[in-house]
């Protein structure tokens, strides 16, 4: 590859600012392996920008360095209007946050000098994309994408919380720390969802629009999840008492876990999701990132983003 060819869009916050800290020499030891060019994050939405910068200039390879969070900003930047703005260009990762899942799932090393080898191969995957649409009166308001899972319920609070974890908590003490806290104050949700298929409304502890298989830096959001199979994989945990559910967490380290009693699993390519009770909001995220509240629409986009593998 060519000195052009390649382009990091760099988050010095990610992984509670020790990649920040690390740079300077992580960034010598990477340009022994590959040649690149790169720019640092400053604030939110600066890795789309730059994507979308690196893009117009011709880079055919935008390598996210980060987290899922900036992983979902570069992944916005190569889309517009659910489509590829540049064709040909691919985008990878180095990972670099708390919890890094997409790489857990594709099987990618979250050391960066381990998973820049991936870099360097030939072998591109196309994966699928979710986006995401919510409404105002009515009215269609905004869209944007993610490439992992999109959720709601204590999930959401708990990324609220395990984002003011201790700084010496690791990715997974820092969610479970997370969980803990929010699933104290949390009380069940009343939510409607459509499908092709289904039509009906639950009382929900926790909900997974999953593309990807992980969440929460290594719980099973779905097991069954494949990112170029053009499905969305909709896991539904009922509404429990608060030491049941407390009881369940470990649970989610295991593939099983979907068969339970509480737990409802199906596939769609489409999903609506609203209140179901008059008043209540409720916040949905998309890889780590609060977009907004109900009422939104989830479909897939298949195959439609080339990625490092």
């Amino acid at each position: 590859m060519t000195r052009d060819g390649v382009f990091l869009v760099v988050n010095p916050q990610a992984g509670k600012g020790k990649l920040g800290r690390d740079w300077p020499k992580l960034k010598k030891n990477l340009q022994e392996i590959l040649h690149f060019n790169f720019e640092l994050t400053q604030k939110t939405g600066d890795a789309t920008l730059l994507t979308q910068k690196a893009l117009e200039k011709g880079y055919s390879l935008i390598v996210s360095m980060g987290g899922d969070g900036t992983l979902n900003e570069c992944v916005t930047g190569f889309l517009k209007e659910g489509s590829p703005t540049h064709p040909k260009a691919t985008l990878g990762i180095l990972p670099y946050g708390r919890g890094s899942d997409l790489a857990r799932h594709l099987g990618i090393s979250r050391d960066p000098l381990v998973a820049v080898t991936h870099l360097l191969s030939r072998q591109v995957q196309r994966l699928d994309v979710g986006k995401i649409t919510w409404f105002k009166n009515g009215r269609k308001s905004k869209s944007r994408y993610f490439i992992n899972n999109a959720y709601l319920g204590v999930g959401a609070s708990t990324d609220y919380w395990s984002r003011r974890a201790p700084k010496f908590f690791g990715a997974t003490s820092g969610y479970l720390y997370g969980l803990v806290r929010g699933g104290l104050t949390f009380k069940p949700l009343s939510v409607r969802v459509i499908t092709e298929k289904v039509e009906r409304v639950f009382s929900v502890t926790n909900l997974v629009v999953a593309n990807g298989s992980y969440f929460g830096a290594g719980m099973y959001a779905s097991p069954k999840a494949e990112v170029d199979d053009g499905l969305l994989d909709v896991v539904v945990i009922k509404s429990m008492p608060l030491s049941k559910s407390f009881l369940f967490i470990p649970r989610l380290y295991r593939k099983d876990y979907i068969r339970d009693e509480d737990v409802e699993f199906f596939r769609a390519r489409k999903i609506e999701l609203s209140s179901a009770r008059e008043g209540d909001q409720i916040p949905i995220q998309t890889d780590g990132d609060q977009v907004n509240d109900l009422p939104v629409t989830i479909e897939i986009l298949p195959k439609i983003l080339r990625f490092k593998v």
